[in-house]
């Protein structure tokens, strides 16, 4: 059998390699439509050619993919180069994910992923006849893009004001925007670094929207609020007066300056055992000495701006009622009595809170004094209150005044039988424990001297003496 040899060529091509004498194509390196021309050179030298096409299935969405955001949804389209519809399919994508083919040319990587970090897996393109493309991609999932800053320090007037916005996520290095409002006069925003920055030269108060842009363009806005203060003040007020043993609580109050504030006892001396806080400038504790305590405090806000203001703190006695009792009354005699009081911040404001006075007398409100000309019997406890300039108010029962009502005595005969009842309301009878305020008739005789003498016991073992000339 007689065997001729061939010399075969490629006249034109596209990524492929020459197989030589028996026109074998290779190797196809890349998909796609490739149209080519094969030669033939015969062993005499006769030459034939013709033109060819193949049709390779190629994915034509480069690597890496679209970053994704941690648990944002996410869609990107791959896309295939063939003659025919393609099948798609994938190893393991990343969590969250699937592929969706929409048409023979294009599928949709999409869903939602809680994990960052970089993913690779492979993507397959199968044509009706069983070709393949497969290609490999690599998708980032990053951390969601945010503004990180919660709340802008407050700027002081007149104060070298410096702060830098910061933001997590996304896909560094960021930039920065004003995107609504605008900023307090004499301070400007870097973009670069997101540094607001100035001297402010008023109070004032603006809401503004920042943005953070991050390298692939993506964006967050977050609304805040920058506040100008006035100049650091420690207004001078009049603290709350302290009672002896008892527990003492008044704050200092700050206007203007930028907190946080640090509050220091600078000169003076504070009552024992009340303390100033250097945090809050809560003065606080146990009032454990009575006086008058003058004192410095100096306070610094946050740019070390200092204010410094006198104060006092009185320790007073316990706020009481003094007055024991009331002192006895005589009908149709002019009564008056002032009752004591300790303790407290005057003016005071007197009152009758429960009972009756003896009719004919009043409480002066603002003195104190009970006053009048008695007329009638009283029969019942009285109960008195007084409020002083704070607000603090106290009360004190007293019993009936002890009144004497015989105001004379008939003449009696000497050596004669005397006898004349006497009549008493009020304070505390001896025998008679069931009703304080009935009256008493009492029996006295005299034989040798023209004066009586009459003895009344309360029962607080008061002694009261009347004499009587016969």
């Amino acid at each position: 059998m007689l065997k001729l040899a061939f010399d075969w060529t490629v006249t034109r091509k596209i990524c492929m390699r020459q197989g030589g004498t028996d026109g074998r194509l290779l190797v196809i390196t890349t998909g796609g439509t490739y149209v080519f021309a094969i030669g033939v050179t015969d062993s005499v030298g006769a030459y034939a050619e013709r033109e060819y096409t193949v049709d390779i299935p190629v994915i034509t969405k480069t690597s890496p993919l679209p970053r994704a955001t941690q648990n944002v949804a996410y869609s990107t389209a791959i896309t295939a180069q063939s003659p025919e519809p393609v099948t798609f399919t994938s190893t393991a994508l990343p969590p969250g994910m699937k592929l969706h083919t929409a048409t023979g040319f294009i599928a949709y990587l999409a869903g939602t992923t809680a994990i960052v970090g970089s993913f690779k897996f492979d993507i397959t393109a199968t044509d009706p006849v069983g070709r393949k493309y497969t290609k490999t991609y690599q998708l980032n999932v990053d951390n969601p893009l945010l503004v990180t800053t919660t709340d802008l320090p407050m700027a002081v007037k007149g104060t070298l004001y410096s702060t830098t916005l910061t933001g997590s996520g996304g896909y560094p290095p960021y930039t920065w925007s004003l995107d609504a409002g605008i900023l307090p006069a004499d301070l400007k925003l870097e973009a670069a670094t997101g540094k607001i920055s100035g001297i402010p030269k008023q109070q004032e108060s603006q809401t503004i929207t920042m943005t953070i842009h991050d390298s692939i363009n993506r964006t967050t806005s977050k609304q805040l609020t920058l506040n100008v203060g006035n100049d650091l003040s420690l207004p001078a007020l009049t603290l709350a007066r302290g009672i002896i043993g008892t527990g003492y609580s008044t704050g200092l109050v700050v206007s203007g300056g930028a907190p946080p504030y640090r509050f220091y006892q600078t000169s003076g001396t504070l009552p024992p055992d009340i303390t100033l806080n250097e945090n809050t400038g809560l003065l606080s504790g146990t009032a454990r000495a009575l006086g008058v305590y003058p004192f410095n405090v100096t306070v610094y806000d946050a740019y070390n701006n200092p204010a410094t203001t006198s104060f006092t703190i009185y320790v007073d006695p316990v706020f009481a009622i003094t007055t024991n009792s009331l002192n006895t009354v005589v009908a149709n005699t002019p009564y008056n009595q002032t009752l004591n009081v300790e303790g407290g911040t005057a003016p005071y404001t007197w009152s009758i809170v429960a009972g009756s006075l003896t009719s004919g007398l009043s409480l002066n409100s603002t003195t104190g004094v009970i006053s009048g000309t008695p007329t009638t019997f009283v029969t019942q406890w009285v109960t008195i209150g007084v409020r002083d300039a704070g607000g603090q108010f106290i009360s004190k029962q007293f019993i009936p005044p002890l009144t004497l009502h015989s105001t004379s005595m008939p003449n009696g005969l000497l050596n004669e039988y005397y006898s004349e009842s006497l009549v008493v309301s009020g304070g505390l009878p001896l025998y008679l424990q069931s009703d304080r305020a009935t009256a008493n008739s009492l029996v006295a005789r005299s034989k040798h001297r023209p004066y009586f003498r009459y003895a009344y016991r309360s029962g607080s073992d008061e002694c009261r003496d009347h004499h009587y000339r016969q």
